[in-house]
């Protein structure tokens, strides 16, 4: 490309205006805590065409949390007539403030006059002030809820992409918003619901096609049978399904896992990807609930995670989660298992083989696994006291007991302790990289244990 004339002057305005809107697009995040404070605010100032080219960017995302910047917003939006068109993103942050009604009101009242909102974020928290009663609050929390419920009701969500509904520090609502009503948006791609009973829903009017919903994620939430048939049976093809647990006993945990399962391999049976979070230890340990993740129906499914508990009342343990891997179907080919403390793996590996597993006669086609757990820092840094090596030497030959008699060919294990963070990985040379830092044991293993300090910049590496 022929540069410019040396006479040539050139000026950022003469670009085509396709070019200008994707610089102003890149200076702009998706969300702005003040309108005040935008990046793109002095740029859109300097002249009138600068201006007009900000507005599609600049009325793209608001977040609000006082009643202050829930007026600002709405006298900017209401300053032009065409803004409203322009919002995408909105969320709405009912915390931390003592005048939260008319804050939600004003917000909830904006989102009808939106009509290409693809990401709405509604969150709502127990109100709290110094001179607050109980009763005051309940009346606040309901209050909130209520107008949630009303003004979904009058919504038409055309473009609305991506859902979040969440409850925090507040007890389950009893009265549920029209989940209908938002399962009917024909674009609605990923619905995340948080501290809802859900117990009792029922689709009036089901739609017939389907919804586009590929994520649906429940965090504790109260549920039942029909609620779980009826939220899995809308969706023509869910790819992704996260599920966290709200239950006060394992024996109903178990039960209702049991037949969100079934229902998945029923109504989904392409889905993806299945992280659940368990409440009881019971639950993927005891020989009682061994076969409480029966998966072997989901002939799709490919990535596997666990979130799995490490106390019994109170007291807190290392986990060896077996149950996990009794009963998986053939299409898995990652496995993650996370924790807020140590994961045994010694004591899951040796648990495995008392349970005399077939071993793969194709060591590449089995699932990689990864552990995830939050430990002290001295599980992080060097050099170990004696304990702490005793400790981390029995990781390593859990590790290799994983791979050498159960054939599993990737084994990842990551701690977290910020700002440190510590990763051991062993891969079999079928899926080694040749490239990689790494050395060969005596049975041919590859081996790779990094230190990496925040932000990941990385202090050392130890080969073993």
């Amino acid at each position: 490309m022929a540069g410019p004339h040396p006479n040539q002057t050139l000026f950022l305005l003469h670009l085509p205006t396709e070019i200008l809107l994707q610089i102003i697009q890149e200076l702009a995040p998706g969300h702005v805590m003040s309108i005040y404070n935008h990046p793109i605010m002095n740029f859109r100032q300097t002249c009138k065409e600068c201006f007009d080219l900000c507005e599609p960017t600049f009325c793209s995302g608001f977040h609000t949390m006082t009643p202050l910047r829930s007026k600002e917003i709405n006298l900017l939006l209401s300053a032009r007539k065409n803004r409203h068109n322009y919002v995408k993103t909105l969320q709405i942050d009912a915390d931390h403030c003592q005048d939260q009604e008319a804050n939600f009101r004003t917000m909830m009242v904006c989102i009808a006059d939106l009509p290409n909102l693809k990401d709405l974020s509604v969150w709502i928290t127990k109100p709290w002030s110094a001179g607050s009663t109980s009763t005051g609050l309940t009346e606040t929390t309901h209050f909130l809820k209520s107008t949630l419920v009303c003004q979904l009701e009058s919504c038409v969500f055309a473009e609305l992409q991506t859902c979040q509904i969440i409850y925090r520090d507040a007890a389950y609502e009893q009265n549920p918003f029209q989940l209908e009503l938002l399962l009917k948006a024909p674009k609605l791609s990923s619905l995340t619901i948080r501290l809802t009973d859900l117990r009792g829903f029922r689709s009036v009017n089901p739609k017939k096609e389907g919804s586009s919903l590929r994520e649906l994620i429940l965090y504790d939430c109260q549920t039942d049978e029909q609620a779980i048939v009826t939220l899995l049976s809308w969706p023509s093809a869910l790819r992704c399904m996260e599920f966290r647990a709200g239950f006060t006993d394992a024996d109903t945990e178990f039960h209702v896992l049991q037949h969100l399962i079934r229902t998945l391999a029923s109504y989904q049976p392409g889905l993806g990807t299945l992280k659940l979070k368990i409440n009881w230890p019971a639950l993927v340990e005891s020989d009682r609930y061994r076969n409480a993740f029966d998966l072997r129906e989901l002939t799709c499914l490919e990535t596997l995670a666990f979130d799995v508990p490490v106390h019994t009342s109170g007291v807190y343990r290392a986990a060896y989660p077996t149950n996990v891997f009794d009963l998986l179907p053939t299409s898995i080919r990652t496995v993650s298992i996370s924790s807020q403390r140590c994961i045994s793996v010694d004591k899951l590996a040796t648990a495995l083989l008392g349970r005399a597993q077939p071993a793969r006669s194709d060591p590449s086609l089995g699932p990689a696994l990864h552990f995830w757990s939050d430990e002290p820092v001295e599980n992080v840094k060097r050099p170990f006291r004696k304990h702490e090596q005793e400790e981390d030497d029995r990781r390593c030959l859990g590790i290799f007991l994983l791979m050498d008699c159960l054939r599993i060919p990737q084994v990842q294990y990551t701690i977290d302790c910020w700002p440190l963070r510590r990763t051991i990985r062993a891969t079999t040379p079928a899926r080694a990289n040749d490239e990689s830092e790494t050395v060969s044991d005596s049975d041919g293993y590859r081996t790779e244990d990094t230190t990496v300090e925040w932000p990941y910049l990385e202090m050392k590496r130890v080969n073993r």
